[in-house]
């Protein structure tokens, strides 16, 4: 299954609870039923801040987060010398 270009969240509403939970409820469905996912990208994914540098924004933090739980994959076998999320065995 496929679920393409979801999301799209306006930059005022970046650092909210409520967006990193829809996040996580998104992420949560895709893993557990093996869905391939990308997140429409045309949004601010990251902030040029007021010194020039970029912030990335709670899409690009809960990604992050996301793929450092270990239990990312738990639904499906690793295949052999695949490397474990989180850095566990």
């Amino acid at each position: 299954m496929h679920c393409g270009e979801y999301g799209g969240f306006h930059g005022p509403t970046d650092d909210l609870l409520c967006q990193r939970t829809l996040l996580n409820d998104f992420l949560r469905l895709f893993d557990q039923f093996g869905m391939h996912h990308h997140y429409y990208t045309g949004r601010g994914v990251y902030q040029r801040l007021l010194d020039g540098s970029l912030r990335a924004s709670n899409v690009v933090r809960e990604f992050r987060r996301y793929a450092r739980r270990p239990d990312l994959n738990l639904y499906y076998a690793r295949w052999p010398g695949q490397p474990a999320p989180g850095g566990t065995p």
